[in-house]
């Protein structure tokens, strides 16, 4: 991993089976969801991505229904502040 990060993830997207999904954080309202990063399919909460649809897709927040064109991706140490740390399958770039 050159000049790149690991950033936590949640385990293979349950909807494509292809990508990540990552808990991210809407940079306008800093909401916290969950988002595929293969398919961009959104939850509104991390908590919900194994029994719930999602929300939404990018780029709209599932809370404030503005557009992100930048998410913010948090890392394990944000992911035990929020109590979401047991939702960790590993990391990864």
């Amino acid at each position: 991993m050159t000049g790149e990060t690991a950033r936590p993830h949640m385990g293979a997207c349950p909807l494509c089976e292809q990508g990540l999904v990552r808990v991210v954080r809407c940079p306008r309202c800093r909401h916290v969801s969950a988002l595929c990063d293969e398919c961009e399919a959104i939850w509104e909460s991390p908590r919900h991505v194994r029994d719930a649809r999602p929300s939404g897709r990018h780029p709209r927040c599932p809370s404030c229904s503005r557009s992100v064109r930048r998410w913010n991706f948090l890392t394990a140490r944000h992911l035990r502040n929020h109590h979401l740390d047991d939702l960790i399958a590993g990391e990864s770039v």
